[in-house]
């Protein structure tokens, strides 16, 4: 997923483009925040840079655009 993907599906879900309850599009996001941690969690396991990591929102979004 792109940013540029993660933006439209933002606003297409406050717009209310979710009819179908079926079909949420914010589902689409929320994969892509999951995998993104997972990819951090992982990556950083190698090297610890600390005990303890505070993953933000400009972290996951930084490995979302990456």
């Amino acid at each position: 997923m792109t940013p540029q993907n993660t933006v439209i599906l933002c606003n297409q879900n406050q717009e209310g483009v979710n009819a179908d309850p079926r079909s949420i599009v914010c589902a689409e996001l929320s994969k892509s925040v999951f995998q993104a941690v997972g990819r951090l969690m992982f990556d950083h396991s190698w090297v610890p840079q600390a005990p303890v990591l505070w993953l933000n929102h400009d972290v996951i979004a930084r490995r979302l655009a990456a």
